[in-house]
């Protein structure tokens, strides 16, 4: 209810209001979030930690409330310090972070996010072949995925995943059977 009282007296005043909303937006995120400081170092420290806890019990069940919190905690970063060295890395951690967590347009959002804010970065390549995969195979939108996969081959012709890419968009349109009897021809 807060929030959305804020958004709306944002909305319905005059001038600039898209830093009046974003400003909504982090205080809405900092109260949903029980951090200690906001201050970067701080945060940036919460997050390693975290990510520390994950490594150690990669082998482990995940644990959905410390990993909910991950994901707020990064976005809450990303927020605070869009121009930080760590955000586009946070970012992109809490996209897989999302995707494990089934939240899947939360992940594609965050994977788009990383791809279009932060084009240079490393991970770029990798946010939207993720961003085409989780379309195809999650989210059951292959049309989306196409779309994306192509875009990949035109933004990255050189990259490693080229050719993993050309071969999910040629088996994207394929029945599961029509896959087998492929398959099975190749292999005669």
């Amino acid at each position: 209810f807060y929030l959305l009282s804020l958004l709306f007296f944002a909305s319905c005043s005059t001038g600039d209001n898209t830093s009046k909303v974003s400003a909504a937006t982090a205080n809405a995120t900092e109260a949903t979030v029980p951090a200690t400081a906001t201050d970067v170092k701080s945060l940036k420290g919460e997050i390693d930690q975290m990510e520390e806890f994950f490594k150690a019990n990669g082998n482990k069940p995940l644990d959905k409330p410390k990993a909910k919190l991950f994901v707020e905690k990064s976005v809450l970063f990303v927020s605070l310090y869009p121009e930080h060295e760590m955000s586009p890395a946070f970012l992109f951690r809490a996209a897989e972070v999302s995707r494990a967590l089934k939240q899947y347009q939360q992940g594609v959002q965050m994977l788009d996010q990383v791809y279009t804010q932060y084009p240079n970065h490393e991970k770029a390549p990798v946010a939207l072949f993720l961003k085409a995969y989780t379309h195809e195979e999650n989210l059951k939108d292959p049309a989306s995925a196409k779309k994306y996969y192509h875009e990949f081959l035109q933004k990255f012709p050189e990259h490693d995943l080229k050719v993993q890419v050309e071969q999910l968009l040629s088996v994207i349109d394929k029945s599961p059977e029509e896959l087998i009897k492929s398959f099975q021809k190749k292999n005669q």
